[in-house]
């Protein structure tokens, strides 16, 4: 066919609802899920037949802001693709390509999951073994330690953001995911941040990020021991309807123990290691992710809640992800970034951060 008539039938088909879809060296396959002003695809490398996940922000769907929310949009974008692409650690997503199509559609390439995030898993099939849930929390304390190593803090630990896969055959492995809101606490840029505003999920904010102050690695920590007390009690720290309400509640109120909270009987050092999370106070949490896991691994579990090798094929066995129609990715495709107005303690500035 000549070149004219391969643009025609091209024009035929856009005219016609399609859309050609490739990006780069890869051919998109069947849309995961859309939000906002993006999608998330499976899509496949043209060369190497292996598939993807593709997370795009469309630039038609930014049609109507101005140029300035254009740009920090853009920007987010970016630095989570560049963020995610810096981190080696197995137990964080990994991204193999960032781009922008001919159209102006910006993209990144990261593989694709099976798996179910703690949200669902706990969701569908109730609070893991207290052993399972050792297993996971540590992997998420070594993705944390290499991004706080390299000055990163996520920001928005929670159970949505966490990712049971299975992986070659190996079912239990971590990913953490969405580091859309990830910062360097050394260096601010005011131009994706607004001022009085709490970035962030309120039901896992630590009280000096949900007052909106300056944060550090610790606030991670805050949010690992909230999901902890999720997987553990199969509730939040502080049930709230209203993210304001959370975010206060993180502010002003205490925690009440985990042995208050459920029936099971939970190990005396799992019980102060998830308090210990939650301090007011960041210089009495854990010192760093690293201190966190050694912790965790420290903890004796009661013969019925342990989890070995055998219990994981076992349970990936009658819950295999395929079979059940679950093949995710758990990106979230809500690029804006999640605010809630800073709330304001009626007391004295709880605790101290830590030094950036």
């Amino acid at each position: 066919r000549s070149r004219r008539s391969v643009a025609v039938a091209q024009a035929q088909a856009q005219a016609a609802g399609e859309w050609v879809r490739e990006l780069g060296s890869y051919r998109l396959l069947r849309r995961l899920g859309s939000g906002g002003m993006g999608e998330v695809w499976v899509g496949e490398h043209r060369m190497l037949a292996r598939r993807a996940a593709i997370k795009l922000v469309l630039r038609r769907a930014l049609a109507g802001r101005s140029e300035d929310q254009i740009q920090v949009t853009i920007a987010r974008f970016q630095r989570e693709a560049r963020a995610t692409a810096s981190l080696r650690s197995r137990n964080t997503i990994q991204v193999y390509d960032f781009g922008v199509s001919a159209g102006g559609d910006f993209y990144y390439v990261m593989e694709l999951l099976e798996g179910y995030d703690l949200h669902a898993l706990v969701l569908n099939f109730g609070p893991p073994p207290l052993g399972r849930i050792v297993h996971l929390a540590r992997q998420v304390c070594r993705s944390l330690a290499e991004a706080h190593d390299r000055g990163l803090v996520h920001r928005d630990i929670k159970p949505a953001n966490i990712f049971c896969s299975e992986l070659g055959g190996e079912g239990d492995v971590v990913k953490v995911l969405d580091f859309g809101m990830v910062i360097a606490p050394a260096v601010a840029n005011g131009r994706l941040t607004s001022p009085d505003m709490a970035q962030g999920t309120p039901s896992f904010m630590a009280p000096e990020q949900a007052r909106g102050l300056p944060i550090g690695p610790h606030a991670d920590l805050y949010a690992l021991g909230c999901v902890l007390h999720v997987l553990i009690t199969g509730d939040d720290v502080f049930p709230q309807s209203h993210p304001v309400a959370a975010a206060l509640a993180h502010v002003n109120e205490s925690p009440a123990p985990l042995s208050r909270r459920t029936k099971r009987t939970i190990p005396a050092a799992l019980e102060r290691l998830v308090m210990a999370c939650l301090a007011k106070n960041p210089a009495d949490r854990p010192a760093d992710a690293r201190v966190m896991e050694a912790a965790l691994a420290a903890i004796e579990i009661p013969s019925d809640e342990r989890w070995d090798d055998a219990a994981i094929r076992a349970w990936w066995q009658a819950h295999p992800p395929r079979r059940l129609g679950v093949e995710l990715v758990a990106e979230r495709m809500d690029l804006q970034p999640r605010f809630v107005p800073a709330p304001r303690s009626e007391t004295e500035p709880v605790g101290k951060t830590p030094a950036s």
